[in-house]
């Protein structure tokens, strides 16, 4: 098995973020990007130890990245981090696919990707409703995002053991993709 998850930057850069309310507070581009460049170094490191058998496992290598991915966009003021922190949860569901072996790499590569177009779509229309009305945007359940990809949390997870849990900020994930307040 090709023990290589590719997968660049979480998000594309985005432009400046108009984050609503009276007085208008900016994220910039710079700083979205350097996150954006970040999160790929931290993605390349963990599957450069993947690859070399320093990690043994997929799940390994998103665990390796998870909070370090967080703490880039954290850093940079990124507004969103429930999607930050929900596509590194998915991404955590397509690696215990590859390792228990019901889904392949391509096909959870493929799943990812999608899921990111879907990621970005749903930042945009949040940034769309906060320049529009200057609220934020109503939520939406982020596991809708995933449906009709089955290879994330819209298909069947496989039983996680205790032991198979991970923590991404305050969130630890115990349930196969549903993240649980500590």
């Amino acid at each position: 098995m090709n023990h290589n998850m590719r997968r660049a930057a979480i998000f594309s850069p985005l432009f400046a973020v108009l984050l609503g309310g009276c007085e208008a507070a900016y994220i910039s581009s710079a700083a979205v990007h350097d996150a954006d460049v970040r999160a790929a170094a931290v993605y390349a490191d963990c599957n450069a130890q993947l690859r070399s058998g320093r990690l043994t496992s997929h799940r390994q290598a998103v665990q390796c990245a998870g909070e370090r991915v967080m703490q880039a966009y954290q850093s940079a003021g990124y507004p969103f981090l429930d999607l930050v922190q929900f596509d590194i949860i998915e991404r955590m569901n397509g690696a215990t696919q590859i390792d228990v072996g019901t889904q392949t790499e391509d096909a959870v590569n493929r799943d990812l990707a999608e899921l990111e177009k879907r990621i970005n779509e749903e930042a945009q229309r949040r940034i769309d409703v906060r320049v529009k009305t200057t609220g934020a945007a109503a939520d939406i359940p982020l596991s809708s995002l995933t449906a009709g990809l089955p290879s994330l949390s819209g298909g069947v997870t496989p039983p996680l053991n205790a032991s198979d849990c991970f923590k991404v900020g305050s969130l630890s994930n115990c349930q196969g993709g549903q993240p649980i307040k500590r």
